[in-house]
Order: structure tokens, then C-alpha cells, then sequence
């Protein structure tokens, strides 16, 4: 299922070329780096424990443009939240993160210290773990495999490089495959590309106890590489979710059907979609997507194994 807006091509950055109608408003879409043109392969793997998930603030500036557009008011060339003009404008240097700038403002009214939960768990060890394999160990290398796991720490975690991690056996596929992986990975003067293959979720955890899954589309993982490998900064998540994903997603999170919470999310969903799935076929193309931009830490760890992660929902 592809993205129409979303999916500007192959594992790269390329801009649509474009005349702005008024120089002084021009935007420049801020996207993740275009693939070298070449790298090596010396076989080594790192693999880094997120942390510190990003959910207060403004985020307007958290992500990258996803569509090489930058809507704004003027904007004509977007899919429409009603039959007429209507759409969500982007944040910063076209950012497409509208999940964080007006669906997680209602989220934190009706769970104030979500942030400080959230990060408690994954300080705690309750995390996704990034891999990287068949890498160079440089700041300029191609086609390297990355991938990404739900996981959880052997003990307290210590974060010093040594801890140890299960990874879901969920995540991976018969062949032993991770189900979110990318055997075309890069990175471009110190920051990782990956793919995130569509509808695969990303699973965090979440208050409560509870655990939330996002089926991205369009997905990518980026993060840039300190400078002696041992952190991963600025990491980030980003794609797009379909309505009837995060609907779903709200049911693992508690947010019920028929209650105060969720009627006022799905209020605020409506009006800031801003993507689709598909180009419409006749007629104005209504919105039915809305994008996500995630941002962690990442910390190096040690051993990783396999076993199986409970998670289940928490609306009957």
C-alpha cells in the first residue's frame, strides 16, 4: 500500500523542482540526507537501546518533510479535510508531524505526565532496539542492514554499553528475518537512513502499563552517529498512520470508545489530517492519513537474544 503523498521515491532525498510564488516565503522541504554515492563493507555491528522519547513541547520543528511540499496557507496541491479548501499546514521547513503538533497536545490534557511515564518505561528497559550490520563504521557508507525490535533488558538496564536485551520474538519472520528491516540502509556525513517496511509496527511503550503499536506508511528511521559511535542523536521515526490504524492504536492505549478521552481524539484526528493513502479517484481527495515524527536517544548496548514480549490492549 503506498503513500501517494508520502513515498517520494527510492531510499533518497530528491526534491520535486519547483518555482516559489514569492521569494520572500519560499520554504526549502528539510529532508534526511541523499544516499552516497558509494561505501564499504567490513562487517560491523552496533546495536543501540532508544530512549528519551520526545512528547512535550512545541514539535512543530521535530521530523523531516515527508512529501517535498511545503504546505502552507497558499497551499492548493494537499488533500482536502473537506470538499473545498480545508488542510494542515506543516510545520517548520515543511515538517510533517502533525501527530505531534495537534494530536498529542489532547493526549497530555487527559495524561499530563506522559512524557515523564513513557521515558520512565523505556529508562527502565522497555525500548526498541536498533541494529546495524554489515557497516563500514563510517560516516559515508551504502547498503548496510538496519533493522528495528521491540525489546527488553536482561536486568536494570545500566546504560553503559554493556547491557543486554530479548528481543520480541514476534518481530522477526520465519527465516529469522526482522519483520522492520532494511537491507538498502545508509549513511550520509554521519546520519542513518533506513526504511521502515509499510503497516509493520513500531511498537512503545505506554502509560499505564499499556503498550501502542504505529503501522507506519512511508516510514523511515534517521539518526545521526556520534562521533565515536557510541550514541545515536537526534533519532527519529517518521511516516504515516491511516485513520483506522490509530483508532486502533487508541483502543491499546485505553483511550475507549465512548468515553471523554476518545471522542475529544477523535475530534482533534479529523482535523489534522493531512496525507493519503491513495490518490482519490474522482472528485476532491480527502485526507485519511496523518504523518508522525517520533524523536529518541540512542544508547550502545551489548549481547541481544530472543524470546516472546507479552503486550495487549487495554479496551475490551
Amino acid at each position: 500500500m503506498r503513500d501517494a503523498l508520502a513515498d517520494v521515491g527510492p531510499n533518497d532525498a530528491v526534491i520535486p523542482d519547483r518555482e516559489p510564488t514569492d521569494a520572500a516565503v519560499a520554504c526549502l522541504p528539510r529532508r534526511w540526507p541523499e544516499r552516497p554515492s558509494a561505501g564499504g563493507r567490513e562487517g560491523l555491528r552496533r546495536s543501540y537501546a532508544l530512549r528519551d522519547l520526545v512528547l512535550d513541547g512545541d514539535l512543530v520543528s521535530v521530523g523531516y518533510d515527508l512529501d517535498g511540499e511545503c504546505t502552507e496557507n497558499r497551499a492548493t496541491s494537499v488533500c482536502r479535510q473537506d470538499g473545498i479548501t480545508a488542510f494542515v499546514a506543516d510545520g517548520a521547513d515543511g515538517v510533517d508531524n502533525a501527530f505531534g503538533v495537534h494530536i498529542l497536545p489532547v493526549v497530555r490534557d487527559f495524561v499530563p505526565d506522559l512524557e515523564a511515564q513513557v521515558q520512565g518505561r523505556m529508562a527502565g528497559g522497555e525500548t526498541l532496539v536498533v541494529r546495524l550490520a554489515d557497516w563500514s563504521g563510517t560516516r559515508n557508507d551504502v547498503d548496510f542492514f538496519f533493522s528495528i525490535s521491540e525489546a527488553l533488558s536482561i536486568g536494570e538496564p545500566r546504560w553503559d554499553a554493556r547491557d543486554s536485551y530479548v528481543l520480541d520474538e514476534d518481530a522477526f519472520l520465519e527465516d529469522e528475518t526482522p519483520r522492520i528491516a532494511d537491507a538498502a540502509a545508509y549513511v550520509a556525513d554521519g546520519v542513518v537512513v533506513g526504511r521502515i517496511p509499510d503497516r509493520q509496527p513500531i511498537t512503545l511503550p505506554w502509560v499505564d502499563g499499556s503498550k501502542i503499536s504505529l503501522p507506519l506508511l512511508s516510514g523511515r528511521f534517521t539518526a545521526e552517529l556520534s562521533a565515536d559511535l557510541s550514541r545515536l542523536e537526534r533519532a527519529v521515526i517518521q511516516g504515516r498512520i491511516s485513520t483506522f490504524d490509530i483508532r486502533r492504536m487508541w483502543d491499546d492505549a485505553g483511550f475507549c470508545e465512548g468515553t471523554d478521552a476518545r471522542r475529544a481524539l477523535d475530534a482533534a484526528l479529523q482535523r489534522a489530517l493531512d496525507g493519503l493513502i491513495n490518490e482519490g479517484v474522482g472528485g476532491d481527495p480527502f485526507c485519511d492519513t496523518i504523518s508522525i515524527a517520533l524523536e529518541f536517544r540512542g544508547e550502545r548496548i551489548g549481547e541481544v537474544e530472543r524470546d516472546a514480549i507479552d503486550r495487549a490492549g487495554q479496551c475490551e
